[in-house]
């Protein structure tokens, strides 16, 4: 669980620390996609050198087959990246968008982009964390067995799903609006 809070630390304290510094949210976007990338780079070299260490193993030991083999499950994942590529590539456009229409004059309204920016940046943060404490906290098998009446983690998505809808809309908002103003200008 350590390893979640370095991340979290890491991926809100590098933004915060530029926006601090007055960056725009061109700058936000792109510190967070070199953020994704750095992660992604991580867990790839992870599930290789595993797979190297794998092969090694088991050229240098001869293979042994137990009856437990066939009951125990020793499948595990080395490093998922594809969850981490959704993010950055929603974030990679945000960031072209905005420069471009920086670059051709369109008038931007940087303060609604910088709420938009960590509205977004959240709640794209706040769903894994969700999931880990409900998993650490113990989920009921099936909805009938759920004596709340509503399952934690299905209000906890819809709740981040909405905020994150409104942040993405507003992206676009803005984007439209700016065209249009610096079209007529």
């Amino acid at each position: 669980m350590i390893i979640f809070w370095i991340i979290f630390i890491v991926l809100i304290g590098v933004p915060l620390f530029l926006h601090v510094r007055g960056k725009t949210v061109v700058a936000l976007s792109l510190s967070v996609v070199l953020m994704y990338l750095l992660a992604i780079l991580a867990a790839l070299s992870t599930a290789v050198l595993t797979a190297i260490a794998d092969l090694f193993i088991s050229m240098i030991r001869p293979p042994t087959v137990t009856k437990s083999d066939f009951y125990d499950d020793t499948y595990f994942v080395a490093g998922n990246a594809e969850q981490l590529l959704a993010p950055m590539l929603i974030f990679m456009a945000i960031a072209l968008v905005f420069w471009l229409l920086a670059r051709w004059g369109a008038p931007l309204p940087h303060d609604a982009l910088k709420t938009l920016f960590w509205m977004l940046h959240i709640t794209v943060l706040a769903l894994p964390f969700a999931a880990a404490a409900m998993m650490s906290a113990g989920m009921p098998r099936s909805y009938l067995e759920d004596t709340n009446g509503a399952n934690p983690m299905v209000v906890a998505t819809s709740i981040v799903s909405l905020l994150t809808f409104i942040a993405v809309i507003g992206f676009i908002w803005i984007a439209v609006k700016a065209t249009f103003q610096r079209i007529r200008a």
